[in-house]
């Protein structure tokens, strides 16, 4: 479930005008043993009732004040993962949200952290060299563009030009701990669009902005090795591509290179069709589809397989390894 059902696009509620319903959706589906993966990102809005101005387990600037940033859905704040109340500040607000909506799983999205303005509201510190720092990046202009402020502090005087790597990281093990206590009669599935060394001990990741193009199909089959050398054995891309490889507003799928990503799909750790990739296939030929129902059905026969994932991460090995890990 995505952001759609969010009310005001506050995370970690539900619109009930919009969807009175929902509980009773999600209880036939589990009914019917299927599993509710819901979307989720670490901003809170101003107006949230999980942001109080008295707070201190928010990402604050230089001069100790709490960093405003912009979303898509409005002025925000982002979680400090590293502060020691963040921990109980997000299981109350997991454990709210699933009294209204009874997920299974999440999937933590725009935690790098990534925000629509460039730094923060207002700007950054003209006077810290690490605002204005020389260094580049090859792909953007500034350390803080679509991010926050470099020096943004965190809990116990961190910068955030030392741990923007791994505010991602943090955030899943924080969410993870969280879930493990809202969830705590079943192993539940959280996956992390950002991830450093070692994630795959609290998340799998999901590459989610891909195209749909050949280039990026072959490149997929790199990305499952490379994920699974840095200790992520759960990993998998958009089938058919996340966006076009020209315009991402426009998703043009070729039929038969979609065909052809479903069945390698078989073999991903983590499978998942973005929805306008399934809008696309209504065009698609019967033999076509005849061709992925196949393949959709071989990955449910090869599903016991997939318990490797678990084993691997038990005995730290990786799951879908390059040849070269076999070699003497």
């Amino acid at each position: 479930m995505g952001k759609s059902t969010l009310e005001d696009n506050k995370e970690f509620t539900v619109d009930a005008a919009r969807y009175p319903d929902i509980e009773k959706i999600v209880s036939s589906l589990h009914d019917k043993d299927k599993k509710i993966l819901v979307d989720t990102r670490p901003a809170i809005l101003l107006n949230s009732s999980l942001y109080s101005k008295d707070a201190t387990n928010f990402v604050r600037d230089s001069s100790n004040k709490t960093i405003l940033v912009k979303v898509a859905g409005g002025d925000a704040v982002l979680p400090d993962y590293f502060h020691p109340d963040t921990a109980d500040w997000l299981e109350g607000a997991l454990t709210s949200y699933r009294s209204a909506l009874s997920f299974d799983g999440l999937f933590i999205d725009e935690n790098e952290p990534s925000t629509v303005s460039d730094g923060a509201i207002g700007g950054c510190s003209r006077t810290d060299p690490l605002d204005n720092s020389v260094y580049r990046l090859k792909n953007v202009p500034k350390l803080k563009t679509k991010t926050i402020c470099p020096s943004a502090r965190h809990y116990g005087g961190l910068r955030h030009y030392d741990v923007h790597n791994i505010y991602g990281w943090k955030s899943s093990a924080v969410t993870k701990a969280a879930m493990s206590q809202v969830i705590d009669e079943k192993r539940s599935l959280l996956l992390s669009r950002s991830t450093y060394l070692g994630s795959g001990v609290h998340t799998g990741h999901f590459i989610k902005e891909n195209a749909a193009t050949w280039e990026d199909m072959a490149h997929s089959i790199v990305a499952m090795l490379n994920y699974n050398m840095y200790g992520i054995p759960l990993v998998g891309a958009n089938i058919c591509g996340y966006k076009s490889g020209v315009n991402e507003d426009d998703i043009s799928t070729e039929e038969e290179m979609c065909v052809r990503w479903h069945q390698l799909a078989t073999f991903y750790p983590l499978a998942k069709r973005f929805p306008a990739v399934e809008t696309e296939m209504l065009k698609f030929g019967n033999d076509s589809i005849k061709r992925i129902q196949d393949a959709v059905e071989l990955r449910y026969k090869m599903l016991p397989t997939f318990t490797l994932c678990f084993t691997a991460l038990i005995l730290e090995v990786c799951r879908w390894c390059p040849l070269s890990f076999s070699t003497t």
